[in-house]
C-alpha cells in the first residue's frame, strides 16, 4: 500500500512544471500562435471586440509552488476594438492564486523603463477552504498597458523576451509575473484583423 502511495505522489509531482518552465516554453511561440489560438468575442450587436490569449497562454501553478503559499499569476492578454472608432486598448488579466493567510489585495501594477505604474482593476474573487493544508484564494485583477507599450508591441515583426511586470498587494506581498512579447503582439494583432 505504502508503494502505490509513494508511486502516485512521485507521477504527480513528475507531471508538475514550475511556471517558469511554462513561461520559458510560451517565451519561445511567435505571434502567429497566439494570433490563431486567441478567442475573438463580440457580435453585430456589441460596440466592441474582445480578443483574450487565456487559451493559448494557459499555465497553472505547480504543486511545489502552491503548497510552499508562493502567490502565482497566470496572466494572458485581453485587447478591445471600439467599432465606431477603431480604437484599440490592451490589457493584462492576471488571475493570481495562492494559499497565504488572507486576501492580498492587489492595488498596482509596476513595469517598464523608466519605470510606469498602473491602477490594477479588480475582476473577481473567490476562496476554496476544502484543501486540508488551508484554504486557497483566487484574487483577479486588470491593468490596462500604456500606449507606449502598445506601440512597441505591435511594432516589432517577430518580437523576442518579455513583457515583465510586478502586482503590488496591501497583503505585503508582491507578485512578479510576465506575459511574452511575442503573445501580447499576436493579441494586437488579432484585434486589428477583427470586424
Amino acid at each position: 500500500m505504502n508503494r502505490i502511495l509513494i508511486a502516485a505522489v512521485a507521477m504527480i509531482l513528475a507531471g508538475c512544471t514550475t511556471t517558469a518552465q511554462q513561461s520559458a516554453n510560451l517565451a519561445t511561440l511567435g505571434p502567429d500562435y497566439f494570433y490563431e489560438n486567441a478567442e475573438v468575442k463580440g457580435d453585430a450587436l456589441d460596440e466592441t471586440i474582445q480578443v483574450n490569449t487565456r487559451r493559448a497562454s494557459y499555465s497553472s501553478a505547480s504543486f511545489q509552488e502552491l503548497m510552499a503559499g508562493t502567490p502565482t499569476a497566470d496572466p494572458f492578454v485581453r485587447a478591445f476594438k471600439d467599432k465606431n472608432t477603431g480604437e484599440i486598448d490592451a490589457q493584462i488579466y492576471v488571475p493570481i492564486q495562492h494559499q497565504m493567510s488572507s486576501w492580498l489585495h492587489p492595488y498596482q501594477a509596476n513595469y517598464g523603463s523608466p519605470l510606469t505604474t498602473g491602477e490594477t482593476v479588480r475582476i473577481g474573487t473567490d476562496v476554496d477552504c476544502s484543501y486540508s493544508a488551508g484554504c486557497r484564494y483566487y484574487e483577479t485583477v486588470g491593468f490596462m498597458l500604456d500606449t507606449e507599450t502598445i506601440e512597441r508591441a505591435g511594432a516589432a515583426p517577430t518580437p523576442s523576451g518579455s513583457f515583465v511586470f510586478r502586482i503590488k498587494t496591501q497583503g505585503g506581498v508582491d507578485v512578479d509575473s510576465e506575459v511574452p512579447w511575442a503573445e501580447i503582439a499576436g493579441a494586437l494583432r488579432r484585434i486589428r484583423d477583427a470586424g
